[in-house]
């Protein structure tokens, strides 16, 4: 590549290793960003700057690759700490190549290269593997693939640090025809009659409210972004409710490109139960709610 003095490379994803030995490579030829979970990356190198973000949040990724005339993403095998995680290696990589895709289609990035296990291991599946890369694809800007030996790879499920909120993936699968959209506003319908007698929702312009019926509170207030959702990916901001300690928290439905599966998340929420009285109740609870309205999905398909 010439003139490569003046192409800023954008450098993505968590595996310690292979990102020390690409960052001590492109060091003298390129100006490197390195975008990191929450947790500040080491910065080591003269022409590295550092950007934070949250990886499963397109707007914040953008942020990161602004400037950016290349793009390295690194298959994800670590990620910032959660107090309590119920998502799986697979769903979180597939879920943070679905947010760089998203931002990338909004910047000049030329290209894209993934970095990759060459092969599968008890951790990391060749599945994983292929729709990581398929994801990646889907933002229209050509891509490249790397193989790398596996050993590089260390799985280490969050950082090192203080663990902070509740993230939970579920996947479920959509039926013909429908997109994420459409789950985001069929979820709280269906919560209403699937939740009976004890559960009710009601709709207020953009805000859903969950109810106990025999209370006047809600126990949740979810807020639809429409700035931040499209037919694929819908975003609800947890803005208040008897449940939330604070309004950080964001619930989410991401269809995959070219696929019926959808990935239902929770992002930063923070319960207002104590710990262990939320994790051995709230947590099994949604759980629950998930796999029944996983199933739901599976007999209206």
């Amino acid at each position: 590549m010439k003139n490569t003095k003046q192409w800023t490379v954008a450098v993505a994803g968590s595996s310690r290793i292979p990102v020390k030995k690409i960052l001590s490579r492109l060091d003298n030829n390129y100006h490197l960003i390195r975008i990191s979970g929450k947790q500040p990356p080491e910065k080591k190198w003269k022409n590295q700057d550092c950007h934070t973000c949250d990886l499963f949040n397109p707007t914040s990724v953008e942020k990161g690759l602004q400037h950016a005339n290349l793009a390295i993403f690194l298959y994800p095998t670590e990620f910032t700490a959660a107090r309590l995680s119920q998502a799986t290696l697979p769903d979180m990589a597939v879920l943070a190549a679905d947010s760089f895709a998203r931002a990338i289609r909004k910047t000049g990035i030329k290209k894209i290269i993934f970095i990759k296990p060459e092969e599968s291991n008890g951790m990391i599946s060749n599945d994983s593997l292929v729709e990581v890369e398929k994801v990646l694809s889907s933002s229209g800007v050509p891509i490249r693939t790397i193989s790398i030996p596996v050993r590089l790879f260390r799985y280490q499920s969050q950082w090192h640090g203080a663990a902070d909120g509740v993230r939970s993936i579920q996947r479920v699968t959509l039926p013909h025809g429908k997109d994420a959209k459409w789950a985001a506003f069929h979820y709280p319908n269906w919560l209403n009659r699937a939740g009976w007698p004890l559960i009710k929702t009601e709709w207020r312009k953009n805000f859903c409210n969950v109810y106990f019926r025999s209370l006047t509170r809600p126990l949740l207030v979810l807020h639809y972004s429409e700035e931040n959702s499209d037919t694929d990916r819908a975003v609800y901001h947890i803005a208040g409710g008897a449940l939330a300690a604070d309004l950080a928290g964001r619930l989410e439905f991401c269809q995959l490109p070219a696929s019926n599966h959808c990935l239902i998340a929770i992002h930063e929420f923070q319960p207002s139960l104590p710990w262990l009285v939320y994790k051995y109740s709230q947590a099994i609870i949604h759980l629950l709610v998930m796999g029944l309205f996983k199933k739901h999905l599976e007999r209206i398909a």
